[in-house]
């Protein structure tokens, strides 16, 4: 939709400045993943999730975030309580680390786009501007960071959505089709749709799931 004004946040730091180098330097970035590519192999990867929280160049940063999602076990991004990632490598016999025209494309889509790191908690509702929430999902992997997301942090969040509401914004919410998130958001355009699911480790438990989409406006 590429909007004059947009914003986009979020909790993890990492991915924060991932955003910023695409927006920012995209060819810097590039560069970094060649070189990432080029050494790919187990031993390089276990000492690439080290050196993502060591490192402190931002665009260093970003060039290992986006190869540890690259070649990671389903691209999953999982922390331990001490906030460092531990997924495992992934069984990929060429792991699509560099695309170069879809990361230049990506930096065309963010040039204006302000990219800060907070939580919701930190977002002000406003009149008649729009926002899209994505919260790790009720019942299902939460320790996208370290301190997770608990129930109250649930009910936290739908009390922003109804301060969106109330404030004259709109706001478009994705989450798990649970009965305790039909009943946070009751009085609300409720929907369901199959989304994709490839991270469980048994392939028949992969496939098509239910989420819910939840909205103010029809």
């Amino acid at each position: 939709m590429k909007p004059d004004n947009a914003r986009l946040s979020d909790v993890n730091f990492h991915l924060v400045l991932t955003f910023q180098a695409v927006r920012d330097d995209v060819e810097g970035l590039i560069k970094a993943l060649k070189v990432h590519a080029s050494r790919h192999d187990k031993g390089y990867f276990l000492n690439a999730r080290k050196r993502l929280f060591l490192e402190t160049d931002p665009l260093k940063i970003a060039g290992l975030f986006v190869y540890l999602n690259k070649t990671c076990y389903n691209g999953l991004y999982r922390v331990n309580k001490a906030g460092q990632f531990n997924v495992p490598i992934g069984d990929y016999k060429d792991p699509p680390i560099l695309d170069e025209d879809n990361l230049r494309l990506c930096s065309e889509a963010l040039r204006d786009v302000e990219i800060t790191q907070h939580d919701f908690s930190q977002v002000k509702p406003r009149k008649d501007w729009f926002y899209y929430l994505d919260p790790p999902y009720h019942q299902t992997f939460s320790n996208y960071a370290g301190g997770g997301f608990d129930e109250a942090q649930h009910k936290n969040l739908a009390t922003l959505c109804r301060e969106i509401d109330q404030a004259g914004g709109f706001f478009m919410l994705s989450n798990a089709n649970t009965k305790f998130v039909r009943g946070l958001y009751k009085g609300f355009a409720l929907e369901t749709v199959a989304a994709s699911r490839s991270v469980s480790c048994k392939g028949e438990q992969r496939g098509k799931e239910l989420e819910l989409i939840v909205r103010n406006y029809k």
